[in-house]
């Protein structure tokens, strides 16, 4: 019986060596995913800062306080054109800036006007809220909804009506 118990602490001993191993290598993983992350947004100049942020307050005042993103027929080119920035210049920032695409950043913006739409007592219909947030069809509208919420847009308005009915 000694013998036994022996062997299953043995096992037991071995285990958790093995599992503190297994935590070190993930520890160091994700040690080194973040070192080059960190890494790869130092490695951005002051001078290249100050370019990035000049060009995203020239998105962000014609997407967003112009409300150009509610355009259907907007995209990089022209808005890089209207913007008089060049359009490398406005895929290099929104990537260093957001880590977003332009296509993902105008969806983005267009997604959270839709969240506040959605949330008005008015309570419009989804495909008249696609059409405000600027999808060219409710299909895609829902389907880009669903990808960044993970819930369809009336799933999404019945969960924030549920919620703020529970803590009203």
């Amino acid at each position: 019986m000694g013998r036994n118990f022996f062997h299953v602490y043995l096992i037991v001993v071995t285990c958790r060596i093995f599992i503190l191993f297994l935590y070190k290598v993930q520890n160091k993983c994700l040690g080194y995913i973040n070192c080059t992350r960190s890494t790869n947004i130092t490695e951005v100049s002051p001078e290249d800062q100050l370019v990035y942020d000049t060009v995203c307050k020239r998105i962000n005042n014609f997407l967003i306080n112009e409300k150009h993103f509610q355009d259907k027929n907007i995209n990089i080119v022209v808005m890089a054109h209207q913007c008089h920035i060049r359009k490398d210049l406005v895929n290099k920032t929104l990537k260093a800036k957001y880590d977003l695409t332009f296509s993902n950043y105008l969806r983005e913006k267009r997604i959270k006007y839709a969240c506040t739409l959605l949330l008005d007592p008015s309570n419009m219909k989804i495909d008249v809220i696609s059409d405000a947030s600027g999808f060219k069809t409710t299909r895609t509208f829902v389907r880009s909804f669903r990808s960044v919420k993970n819930v369809s847009p009336t799933e999404y308005r019945h969960l924030q009506v549920f919620k703020r009915n529970m803590f009203c």
